[in-house]
């Protein structure tokens, strides 16, 4: 059974049922994926290299994936409490928590409201808060919401929004990654009106990376279209006694571009002592 075709879990959080996914063995790890992604979409290649040492907790955030749709404005504290709900239905007092581009803003969020219930913390291609925020090309934003000339099936218009935001090369070196991501974006399609909704929230977050108490492991490649590489370095100045990784000719989706890269590091920041016994 693929991953995308796996029973998953539901639990409610406020009025909102959302759903993750339960896999893996070893010290819980909250997933948390970014903006206009799902829970579903994981690369296997990451994923697969993660389950022995980890019990996944992939979330799909409200809006997306198998989660209930929603219409109402939301905040990035609705999206923590969502993400907290997850732990309190499996009875998971700690976890580590790892956050990709909007899922770490969530995770920067959780970090600062709930500091007892994270265990270490993975930042991966994602930003700290304004001031320090550095934003995009605004070309790039253009060619996200501006389908190819010609494209005309949900496919092509899907890949393109993927294939503009990875390092030079990848679209072609990663063609088959990217083909099984689009695929399974596009079986659970993201409404506009939620990945409109998430960029609102976004726009209002609020809290101080200053005051992350956790274990900070900052992951960013250093050649992210979407979210500049200053984000990462910036982000890891600001995290008191943050590691971090960057990655050269890798750009947004990290785990997808370099999945054993990205497994490695967290495996070494999160359980450093089973790295050895395998060494």
């Amino acid at each position: 059974m693929s991953d995308r075709t796996a029973p998953g879990k539901h639990v409610s959080s406020g009025t909102v049922k959302i759903h993750y996914q339960d896999t893996g063995a070893g010290p819980p790890l909250l997933v948390l994926n970014g903006w206009t992604a799902s829970g579903l979409i994981w690369p296997d290649e990451w994923v697969h290299q993660l389950e022995p040492h980890f019990r996944l907790l992939r979330v799909c955030n409200r809006g997306t994936g198998w989660s209930d749709a929603v219409s109402d404005p939301f905040t990035v504290a609705d999206m923590v409490a969502d993400a907290i709900g997850v732990l309190d239905a499996e009875g998971v007092e700690r976890a580590h928590v790892f956050g990709l581009s909007m899922g770490g803003m969530i995770a920067q969020q959780l970090a600062l409201t709930h500091r007892d219930r994270v265990d270490h913390l993975a930042l991966c291609a994602t930003a700290p808060p304004p001031p320090d925020f550095v934003t995009a090309d605004p070309a790039v934003f253009a060619k996200l919401f501006t389908p190819p000339e010609g494209a005309t099936t949900p496919e092509e218009i899907v890949g393109n929004v993927w294939s503009s935001i990875v390092g030079p090369g990848f679209q072609e070196r990663g063609k088959d990654v990217l083909d099984r991501l689009v695929s399974r974006a596009v079986e659970r399609p993201t409404p506009l009106e939620v990945i409109m909704l998430q960029m609102q929230a976004i726009a209002t977050r609020t809290g101080d990376p200053a005051d992350i108490a956790a274990p900070t492991l900052v992951i960013h490649g250093g050649d992210d279209p979407l979210l500049p590489v200053a984000n990462g370095r910036r982000l890891a100045e600001l995290v008191p006694g943050a590691h971090y990784v960057e990655l050269p000719g890798v750009g947004h989706l990290v785990p997808w571009e370099e999945p054993e890269k990205t497994a490695s590091a967290m495996l070494e920041f999160f359980a450093p002592s089973e790295v050895t016994a395998r060494g």
